[in-house]
């Protein structure tokens, strides 16, 4: 890292489609907050199709999105060189992103998160349950494996959306924390918390 926190966001652009963005800033190491500079575009990255979602793997070291550039949303990886500061990346000329094949399908593939070696999604793909479903992938032997829909325990008939993973250390499993627009909420997408177990941990 360069010393910078980084706020990133998926923000319409003059055109009208989502483009990326970030700020940074100094951490706070006073009473005194520090500047946040930006918002800047990630040139990297932004097409003039939607591009949202964004995440780093555990290292930092590479971005995995969501795009609509090919016309259903997929979702991409680009690797940061070692040597390169992140805001210095971001600002670079575009640069086309790899497409993570062994994750995406025919339908919607969207909201990816990387946490250690566990990849978790939204999506509408044929054989879920019902809408967007939650699916993990493991990443072994240098690639993401095949796609696991999380089941009932997580996925409904209605839409399950935007996966986040943690972990604390007073648990041996992680958590999962995603909206849903199940019956039963206050209304809308709510947030649900789930105890997730991992094969092969």
């Amino acid at each position: 890292m360069d010393g910078f926190e980084y706020l990133l966001l998926s923000s319409e652009s003059t055109n009208g489609d989502l483009d990326f963005y970030y700020l940074k800033n100094q951490p706070v190491g006073s009473v005194n907050l520090p500047a946040i500079l930006g918002p800047y575009p990630i040139k990297l990255l932004n097409t003039v199709s939607d591009d949202a979602y964004i995440c780093f793997d555990t290292n930092h070291d590479s971005a995995y999105f969501s795009s609509g550039r090919d016309g259903n949303f997929e979702i991409y990886m680009n690797t940061r060189p070692s040597e390169m500061a992140i805001s210095d990346w971001f600002d670079s000329n575009y640069s086309v992103s790899a497409k993570v094949d062994s994750i995406n399908s025919t339908g919607n593939d969207k909201c990816p998160y990387v946490f250690r070696k566990f990849m978790v999604f939204a999506s509408d793909r044929p054989g879920g349950i019902g809408g967007f479903d939650i699916y993990y992938s493991v990443f072994r032997k240098g690639k993401w494996n095949s796609p696991v829909n999380f089941g009932p325990y997580v996925n409904t008939p209605d839409n399950e959306y935007r996966p986040v993973l943690g972990y604390h250390e007073d648990f041996t499993n992680n958590f999962m924390i995603f909206s849903s627009d199940r019956p039963g909420g206050k209304g809308g997408f709510d947030l649900y918390l789930r105890g997730i177990t991992f094969p092969d941990r």
